[in-house]
């Protein structure tokens, strides 16, 4: 890991060296940095015991800062010429923080669901409205046939490589309102993925109420038959 040294300024107008980790990725067009800062923080030990580090991209022209934490504080010379600061890069995560909230205990029938679920409405969060559709289909596709399996666990091959909507019409018609919601759910899905929608006046957020509700149906399946199994004992 390449190092340097650099005069890092302290509160009352004097400096110290510090040494620093020198190769960094811009977070905005991911390509190497040099290792020129614009502009290094004022560090001042009353109050923290890290210090920013501002750089410019040559390639994107974008501004990026750095944070440092300096691991020696206290020990003794440290930041002298001969003994300089050591310090640890603080790993920062760009990724926006979305919260995505599912029914309680849906994750124990489909792992598999929470995280495409998930992942799909990370892509809306960015934006990508043309792609997030095909990954909540897909979230819902993989919470009905998990929860279809878990009923008829001796059916799993077939019920695994059969089409969504014969998994619904077969295996759900003793549930129709959770066999209603999965058709709808299936047809939304169906115009994420092709070229023509053929439901017009249903959108992405239709999908997403219809996957929520059916969601809901299940997890509340299960929590009953969790209490059916606690007053059978």
């Amino acid at each position: 890991m390449p190092l340097q040294i650099i005069k890092l300024p302290i509160v009352g107008n004097t400096t110290s060296s510090a040494q620093v980790e020198a190769l960094l990725t811009c977070p905005h067009c991911f390509e190497k940095l040099a290792f020129s800062p614009v502009n290094i923080s004022t560090f001042d030990r009353r109050v923290g015991d890290s210090f920013a580090v501002s750089l410019r991209c040559l390639v994107c022209q974008q501004y990026a800062i750095f944070e440092y934490h300096i691991d020696n504080l206290n020990s003794p010379y440290a930041g002298s010429s001969s003994t300089p600061y050591t310090t640890s890069l603080v790993k920062y995560n760009y990724n926006l923080q979305i919260e995505v909230t599912l029914p309680e205990h849906i994750e124990q029938v489909s792992s598999e669901f929470v995280s495409i679920y998930k992942q799909a409405a990370m892509a809306e969060a960015y934006g990508l409205y043309d792609v997030c559709g095909l990954g909540y289909r897909k979230s819902a596709e993989f919470l009905i046939k998990d929860y279809v399996i878990r009923l008829n666990p001796d059916k799993i091959d077939k019920i695994k490589s059969q089409p969504l909507s014969q998994t619904i019409k077969t295996y759900l018609s003793d549930f129709p309102k959770l066999q209603t919601l999965s058709t709808a759910t299936a047809w939304l899905g169906n115009d994420e993925a092709h070229y023509i929608r053929k439901h017009t006046d249903k959108d992405l957020s239709d999908l997403k109420r219809f996957i929520i509700a059916a969601a809901t149906f299940i997890a509340a399946d299960f929590d009953a038959d969790t209490a059916l199994d606690f007053v059978s004992k």
